[in-house]
């Protein structure tokens, strides 16, 4: 079992998810739209494979570079990262003006403009096309909420990205397996605790664009 390193950060980072989820019974329906929502993500997983790693540990294959972990995963990042300061900083929801669901889309259609035409043969890492299209998307969002909604988004990113950064070390210098995988040819060479810059260009962005998205929707169907 010890292989199993995605299990492994799945079971650690749904402890925490159950965690958030026992201790902030008002934030349970945001948890379970956010992890529902980013639960899909986890198809993205080929995209990764094999420009930002290579699993070198065992995995639940579903299909060609696709794992039962990539969907896990992401589906529990999803919760973990939109709720992750209002459970430190004791915060509600979070109050908005109406807006409509659509605009919550701005990132993966961006995403696909840019990536799709040139594909793997852009010379660029993944993380930037991703994270690249998730700042865009947060953008988007700020612009059309107001600015005041800059402050929570940005502080939901940086509490996710340190709570993820630090569970992630814990694993980084545990399992050989883990920073094996990377693929440090394509990357920028910048790290932080060792760990890639790249795995943060994606998971701060990932967090602020997911920090919202809950009551972006309940806006508009107050039944959510």
């Amino acid at each position: 079992m010890r292989d199993y390193v995605y299990l492994w950060l799945v079971i650690v980072f749904g402890a925490v998810w159950g965690a958030y989820c026992f201790l902030r019974p008002d934030l349970r329906r945001k948890l379970l739209f956010s992890s529902a929502a980013s639960f899909f993500l986890g198809f993205t997983e080929p995209l990764f494979i094999p420009g930002y790693w290579i699993p070198q540990f065992k995995a639940i294959p579903l299909g060609k570079e696709l794992y039962l972990e990539s969907l896990l995963f992401c589906g529990v990042l999803g919760g973990f990262c939109a709720c992750s300061w209002q459970v430190v900083a004791g915060k509600g929801l979070f109050p908005l003006r109406k807006i409509h669901p659509a605009l919550t889309f701005t990132a993966p259609v961006a995403f696909l403009a840019v990536y799709l035409p040139g594909g793997t043969e852009v010379p660029v890492n993944f993380a930037y096309f991703a994270g690249g299209a998730m700042m865009l998307g947060t953008g988007v969002l700020i612009g059309a909420l107001g600015r005041e909604t800059a402050w929570p988004i940005l502080l939901t990113g940086l509490a996710a990205t340190l709570i993820y950064g630090a569970i992630y070390y814990a694993f980084w210098v545990t399992f050989p397996s883990l920073p094996a995988s990377y693929q440090f040819v394509n990357f920028s060479g910048l790290a932080i605790a060792g760990i890639p810059i790249e795995e943060f260009v994606w998971i701060f962005p990932f967090a602020c664009c997911w920090a919202l998205l809950y009551e972006i929707w309940r806006g508009r169907f107050p039944g959510l």
